[in-house]
Formats: structure tokens, sequence, C-alpha cells
């Protein structure tokens, strides 16, 4: 005797349409959306039956739903050629490639992971990757001497790449004539990838507060929190407006002023926290609606972050770095 099997109306995660269980149990789109199926012994995985199923819907021009994991898939697999020839060599292990998914997805967040797993060698892989395709990428450290590891590295990978970049990077050591080179160096924007300590960013504001950037790039989570003005300032590079960051900064006050009165049992006051809430979220749409906003990467190994302006990170990019202490 046969087993009937289930049509779910709505459920072909291609075209949305009526598909049937077998299929779905499958990961196969619907009978309408890819009639035939050929022989699929080769398709030793997941990521493989992605890329199979795009590139048969992309020729019949029935990619609809599947484009999005067709296209990170996609992306995933040039990312790892591109890393083991940056590295000489080197292959992304499980958690980097998690990691990399996210990154090339466009997505900001905190990769919050113990010293030593490959977070910093990622993220100039990273960095360098989107710098060569167009963008204009930040690195923000703690320290010179990281600079000049992270600068060390940029150009070891260039070199294995043997491609080219505008590379800015500044030192207090330098002599003085080098030192005003890289300044107007960096006041000019004449630099594909920009690389410094947050102490310059705190000092030299001025020289970056114009340029947008389509990724910054944050190796330890402490050196953006010491100096609470900074979190401000990487969101105006990312392209943020000062008005935006000041309304997040407000439903953040407000969104913890609005838990203490419900916590307390002062339900008006709570109501009242409430639609301001509401009225403070519809400023910020209104005024983030046309923006366009670069990535936001940052690199923990404890995912500690103290006081309430951290806070604006969820309100305007949507992730936390870890947990949160006040």
């Amino acid at each position: 005797m046969k087993r009937l099997l289930l049509t779910y109306e709505v459920g072909c995660p291609n075209c949305g349409g009526a598909i049937s269980e077998d299929r779905l149990a499958k990961s196969l789109p619907c009978r309408t959306c890819l009639p035939e199926i050929d022989d699929m012994k080769y398709v030793k995985d997941f990521e493989e039956l992605v890329l199979y199923l795009g590139e048969k819907l992309s020729s019949m021009n029935r990619l609809k739903g599947y484009w999005y994991m067709y296209h990170i898939t996609q992306q995933l697999r040039s990312f790892e050629t591109f890393f083991a020839k940056a590295t000489r060599g080197l292959r992304l292990w499980s958690a980097q490639r998690v990691w990399a998914r996210r990154l090339l997805s466009g997505e900001s967040l905190a990769i919050v992971a113990p010293t030593g797993v490959g977070k910093t060698t990622l993220l100039v892989a990273y960095g360098l990757y989107q710098a060569l395709n167009g963008g204009r990428v930040y690195f923000l450290l703690p320290t010179e001497n990281l600079v000049r590891q992270t600068v060390s590295k940029i150009e070891y990978m260039l070199s294995n790449l043997g491609k080219s970049l505008n590379v800015a990077w500044y030192s207090s050591s330098y002599a003085r004539k080098n030192r005003d080179k890289i300044l107007e160096q960096i006041s000019e924007r004449k630099y594909d990838v920009l690389v410094t300590t947050t102490g310059f960013l705190s000092r030299r504001w001025g020289m970056v507060k114009d340029t947008k950037f389509n990724l910054v790039l944050i190796d330890d989570v402490d050196a953006i929190l010491n100096n609470s003005k900074n979190i401000e300032r990487v969101l105006m590079l990312l392209g943020f407006s000062e008005k935006a960051v000041q309304i997040g900064y407000q439903i953040v006050k407000k969104r913890l002023d609005a838990t203490i009165y419900k916590a307390t049992g002062r339900i008006r006051r709570y109501e009242k926290a409430l639609l301001e809430l509401r009225s403070l979220e519809a400023d910020l749409a209104a005024e983030i609606s046309f923006s366009e906003v670069g990535q936001l990467v940052i690199a923990s190994a404890t995912g500690r972050a103290r006081g309430l302006k951290p806070r604006i990170f969820r309100e305007l990019l949507g992730f936390d770095i870890g947990r949160v202490y006040d």
C-alpha cells in the first residue's frame, strides 16, 4: 500500500508555490520550477546541490527564491579560492567558513572567539577581497604594533595574489617628513585601504570624517569601546548621519527606561515610554531610509561590551557585541 504524499500549497523554496513533501525532503524546488532532475550522484553535499540547482534554474530562466543561496554559495567558493592563494595554500576551517558566509552576505557582525583561531587572517583576507572589488576599507586596531603587523599581512597577501592596492597606514614613529606625506595622503583620500589605531581616529577625526567606507574592520572590541565617541565616529564612517546616530542612542535609553518602568510596575510611564519609543523608531527609519550603509565587522576574544553606547549597533546595524555589561 502506497503512502500518500503531502503537498504544501506555498512551500516551494524557489517560487513559493505548491510542492510535494518528497521534493522538500531533498531540498529540491517544485516540479513547475524543475520538471526533470538529472543524475545527481556527483552532488556530494548541500553546497554542491545549491550550485547544481542554481545553474539549472538559471539556464531555464526560473531562478527566483533560490537566487540568494546560489549567489552566496558562489561567492563563498570564489572567496575560498582567493583565501587559499592569498595565504599560500591555507584552507578555511569550519568556523572561518561560517564567518565567511556571513561576511559575504554583507551582514555587519561581531566575531567572538578565542585568540589564535584565525580571526585576524580571515578579516585581512576579507578586507583585501572587498578592496580589490572596488570597496574602500578601514582597519582599526588598538596599538601601532598591531597596525604594523596588519600591514605586513596585507603586503604578504597582496604579494601572493600578484595584486596591488593603495594602502595608507600611520605610525607616530615615522620621521616628520614621512608623517606629513602620509597625513596628506589620508586627507586627500588617496588610498583603497586605510590602517590606523583607534587613537588616530580620535585625534585626527577631521581627516576622515567626510569619508564613506564600504567596510570597517575592528580587530579587538576594547579598542573601540575605550572611547565611546569613537562608536559614533565609526557609524558615521559607514554612512549614518550624525542625526541617525543620536536618534539611535535615544532609542537605546528609552528602551532601557521602558524596561525599568515595566519591572517596577509603573505602567503609565511604561506605556508613555512605549509611545515615545515608537515615535523615535519612526524618526530613525525616515532618517536612514535612503542611506547606503557600509559593513562593520568587529573581532573580540571576550565579547564583553560595557555601557549603553555599544547597544547602538543593534539599533542601527542589527547585531550585539556578545553580552553587554552596565
